[in-house]
């Protein structure tokens, strides 16, 4: 679980943007100490700007800083009901928007949502960014820039009546919002969307009449809305990300793929913004309640590890309640890689990626196929284990001479593709390109959101049998990959509960899972789930108490739900979603909950199944009810009669494509990529990697002008995640790889290894270098925690 950082100079800009890739370094100081001697110590560990800390304070240390605002967050603490009703979000029953956070139990408890067209709140909001521009700041991070709420007031409506009219869209909101019409609803979608990027463009504009270098960010929560949004607006100075929030933390998961993403999106020509990692290590305690977990120091520093990699800021110290800052234990090895950071920054902000393959995204096309990230991440993970550098690239404003230098292409799903992109992808393939195109819906749909009149000839797969298919076209060649190959297995059972609230009580699932060979991460997919329904409409969706994926006997889970309005329905799931293997399920129950006697006192489930032939199995001694179990998903349940203890759900699926683990091989996804890159990748390869440890050490390439660096992460890791987090952040450590030889021989490159050095953040590397016919191989006894070859 470690990084090394490889510089290799080849034979033979300006201070820039402070928020630019390679050269904003920012920290989260709150809850840090906040003395002139800790300021001047962060400065000079090459610490650029602080969010948290007063501007007053930071400015004598050459430290820029940047304030908080809420996008569309009203507190009922310290503002009147009335004033509060003038600017809020209204449904369309008439009633008033609040906002809901698991992290933040007071966002829904004392929280109002605004409208972003609402006049009154952009007032507001104006003035909180002419007061941070006054105070001093140099920026501000926009907390819920991705959540686009469907707001039915007046403005909302005029706003929307102008949008549909001349497009022949239904012109009334209500009834848009109801359509079943492809085009009615995605252009809704993006107009949600182009709302919140138009009210944070008149922010920025408004704090920069003030100071010309204001940055902001917004979080990226890795959803469709904010992946269209930072491909299509200029409204953002830094790319706030939440890379692996809510999917393994490092070294299990990686930010890689989504800060290549996040770069390739928000690039504009020469304007370069960095991309911000506000990645959480989030945990599940006994009662099925989220917080932000300390972080073990060996995986703090793969994640350090892969922003400095990418030229990337972090946010990694931000906590949420009673957890306070994520670093303060960690402060002396932050300086080590921020150090480092600030050493290559020359480097780093001019780099680009050096891959010869790359990745094509399409942010418009996320809007209707959001698993499009599976697919990303399925090629990611296997090519960075691979030894195989690759490009990220996106569709907006794509052109030819992008694609020039790339030995071949994956086309992600992508049915939504931009005009510019299907012509470069057409002079590509003529020209001779490769391209891997995935699914069979291409460039189906225009940029109104209709089926296209034609579609270029290398987005129809042909005739035949089989996941894989190619066919040449013009001078190059086109495979494709079915969609039946990424076909999602869904296994459970679910039962509908009317609970028909009149106050808001709190409620309660719990229940026991067992698991054999189960695949996958300890998420929502295999858990007890539960989706709500309010009396006003409004729906909580996704309340969660998830199992740990393997082998493992019983274990129990419990998901405490708090809501803030009375409830309608609950739709209660024993949820096996997209996992190969088999799981059990028992003695669950979903009720209301005594906070005193902690306890469901009220089992509101019954304990009737109806099985697949319409047979209805009672269990003995099990509730009445009007509602039963019934199957769920394509695989739904068997039932198994246990006799005195009762019957036990099963569910199974088989094991199909799947994002591996970065710290465990998975050969048979990644010998299924592979295959199916077979005639894309080049059959050239720029870097070898060998050694004990090697298959679990990921390769990254990049070129910053007559220099080519080469960032090789170590991945492979104890980690013991049955433990308490106490018990986690002792015992999770790297596994170090040793005697590894690297291997570096890009095709029509010569290197030189006279100026070869091999840095550390921390410690010595012992390394050797020589040269291996036109490039070099590097020598690397122990890989631990981050080397740099310079």
């Amino acid at each position: 679980m470690a990084t090394m950082l490889l510089l290799l100079s080849l034979v033979g800009g300006d201070a820039g943007d402070p928020w630019g890739r390679g050269r904003c370094r920012e920290l989260f100081i709150s809850g840090l100490p906040q003395e002139p001697a800790d300021l001047q110590a962060w400065a000079a560990a090459g610490v650029t700007s602080l969010a948290g800390a007063k501007p007053e304070a930071a400015r004598p240390h050459g430290l820029l800083t940047r304030g908080w605002f809420t996008l569309n967050y009203m507190d009922s603490r310290s503002n009147t009901e009335a004033w509060i009703k003038e600017r809020a979000a209204v449904r369309q029953d008439g009633t008033y928007l609040r906002p809901f956070d698991p992290l933040f139990p007071t966002v829904g408890q004392y929280g109002w949502t605004a409208c972003v067209n609402n006049p009154l709140w952009v007032e507001h909001a104006r003035g909180v960014f002419t007061n941070h521009a006054k105070a001093g700041h140099t920026g501000a991070h926009v907390d819920f820039a991705s959540h686009y709420e469907p707001c039915f007031c007046q403005h909302c409506q005029g706003k929307w009546a102008a949008t549909a009219a001349p497009l022949g869209l239904p012109t009334e909101l209500a009834v848009a919002s109801g359509s079943d019409d492809l085009p009615t609803r995605l252009t809704l979608r993006e107009f949600r969307i182009r709302c919140v990027m138009d009210f944070l463009a008149d922010l920025r504009g408004t704090a920069r009449a003030i100071e010309p270098r204001f940055g902001v960010d917004g979080t990226w929560h890795r959803d469709s809305g904010s992946t269209y949004q930072w491909a299509y607006g200029d409204h953002f100075d830094l790319m706030c990300i939440e890379g692996t929030t809510h999917g393994p933390f490092p070294p299990e998961g990686t930010q890689i793929p989504w800060l290549k993403l996040s770069h390739a999106l928000s690039r504009r020509g020469d304007h370069r913004p960095a991309a911000l990692s506000v990645t959480y290590h989030l945990l599940t305690d006994e009662n099925g309640a989220m917080h932000h977990g300390r972080m073990a120091p060996d995986r703090l520093r793969v994640a350090l590890a892969e922003l400095v990699s990418q030229g990337a800021a972090s946010w990694l110290g931000l906590g949420g309640p009673k957890t306070g800052n994520l670093l303060k234990e960690h402060l002396e090895t932050v300086k080590a890689y921020y150090r480092l950071a600030a050493d290559l920054e020359p480097l780093l902000a001019s780099s680009e990626d050096a891959g010869e393959v790359g990745l094509l995204f399409s942010p418009r096309s996320y809007l209707v196929a959001a698993g499009v990230s599976k697919q990303m991440e399925l090629f990611a993970h296997t090519l960075l284990k691979a030894h195989r550098p690759f490009q990220m690239i996106s569709d907006v404003g794509l052109t030819a001479a992008a694609l020039a230098g790339l030995r071949g292409v994956v086309l992600l799903e992508a049915a939504a593709l931009s005009d510019e992109a299907i012509a470069a992808l057409t002079g590509y393939v003529d020209g001779g390109g490769k391209l891997l195109v995935m699914g069979d819906s291409a460039a189906s749909l225009d940029s109104r959101w209709r089926p296209r009149e034609s579609r270029p000839s290398w987005a129809q797969p042909p005739a035949g049998e089989g996941a894989l298919r190619q066919q040449a076209i013009g001078a190059g060649q086109a495979r494709y990959w079915l969609q039946s190959a990424f076909a999602p297995q869904t296994a459970g059972a679910a039962q509908l509960v009317t609970l028909n609230q009149s106050q808001p009580v709190t409620l309660a699932i719990e229940g026991w899972s067992k698991a054999e060979g189960v695949s996958g991460a300890t998420d929502g997919n295999y858990s007890l789930y539960v989706d709500l329904i309010h009396q006003d409409g409004s729906p909580l969706w996704g309340q969660t108490a998830p199992f740990r994926p393997g082998t493992h006997d019983w274990q129990f889970g419990r998901k405490i739900i708090t809501v803030d309005k009375p409830v309608k329905t609950a739709n209660v799931h024993l949820l096996f979603r997209g996992r190969g293997g088999t799981a059990w399920f028992k003695d669950v129950r979903f009720g209301i909950w005594d906070e005193a006697r902690q306890e469901i006192v009220e089992n509101l489930l019954t304990s009737e199944y109806q099985l697949p032939d319409g047979k209805v199995v009672k269990a003995p001694g099990g509730a009445d009810g009007p509602a039963r179990w019934g199957a769920y998903g394509n695989n739904g349940y068997d039932l198994e009669n246990q006799l005195d203890l009762g019957l036990w759900v099963r569910t199974s699926g088989t094991k199909g494509l799947e994002v591996s683990a970065m710290t465990q091989p998975a050969a048979e996804t990644e010998a299924a990529v592979l295959q199916a890159l077979e005639g894309i990748l080049p059959g050239a390869v720029p870097v070898r990697l060998s050694g004990a440890g090697a298959d679990r050490v990921s390769v990254e390439m990049q070129r910053s002008g007559d220099h080519l660096l080469l960032h090789l992460i170590n991945h492979q890791a104890a980690l013991h995640p049955e433990r308490s987090e106490a018990e986690q952040q002792q015992r999770d450590q790297a596994v170090t790889a040793r005697d590894l030889l690297l291997t570096v021989c890009p095709e029509g490159l010569r290197l030189d290894p006279a100026g070869t050095r091999v840095l550390l953040p921390e410690g010595k590397a012992g390394a050797a270098v020589a040269a291996s016919g036109a490039g070099v191989e590097v020598r690397l006894p122990r890989l631990d925690h981050y080397a740099v070859v310079v």
